[in-house]
């Protein structure tokens, strides 16, 4: 593997893996810090990432197309933003760089699909209040975050909605993900 071992934790040091048992320990390790670190090192990380596991072919054509888009918004369906390059917002030190994922963003949408957006649905649920800020002044309506909450207008701002994540798991769990129960049990087991 060739990552500047310097800009990982010691437990992430690692010079290869055995078999893919051991990729994916490490990768479930590796996800989570990725979030916790600045953006510009994070994009460091991941093409490091990238290049040095060059033995899987990265699957192609998996996003949308603007014509795809534009025939499901003739449907009904509203388009929102998701910012241009997908950053962890909250970990960006320069708010131009902000401005230009979120803003721009939702010009190009508007470019391509003739409106701009009432939505944006903050990476990762990366966001504070310089993000906000600049989505309310970008002309956004409302910001979507991810912290596996419900909505309380006592408690949440219009640019900070929470949102449940879903997974790929079973009935049952996403049921109980839903309802809240998930939740509960992780702030009980918190404690």
């Amino acid at each position: 593997m060739r990552f500047d071992n310097a800009l990982l934790p010691a437990e992430l040091r690692i010079q290869s893996f055995p078999d893919l048992n051991a990729r994916i320990v490490f990768a479930k390790k590796f996800k989570p810090y990725l979030k916790t670190i600045p953006d510009a090192k994070r994009r460091e990380l991941y093409q490091q990432a990238v290049s040095s596991l060059d033995d899987v072919q990265v699957p192609g054509n998996l996003m949308m197309s603007w014509d795809e888009l534009k025939q499901i918004r003739s449907e009904g369906i509203e388009i929102g933003s998701h910012t241009i390059t997908h950053p962890l917002l909250a970990k960006i030190e320069s708010e131009s760089t902000i401005i230009y994922e979120i803003k721009g963003s939702g010009e190009m949408i508007n470019q391509q699909l003739g409106h701009f957006p009432i939505t944006i649905s903050y990476p990762i649920g990366s966001y504070n209040e310089t993000v906000k800020k600049i989505a309310a002044e970008s002309g956004y309506k409302i910001g979507l975050a991810v912290n596996q909450d419900f909505y309380d207008t006592q408690k949440h701002g219009i640019f900070e909605i929470p949102r449940t994540e879903l997974y790929n798991e079973s009935g049952l769990k996403t049921k109980l993900r839903i309802s809240g129960t998930i939740r509960q049990i992780n702030k009980l087991m918190k404690k």
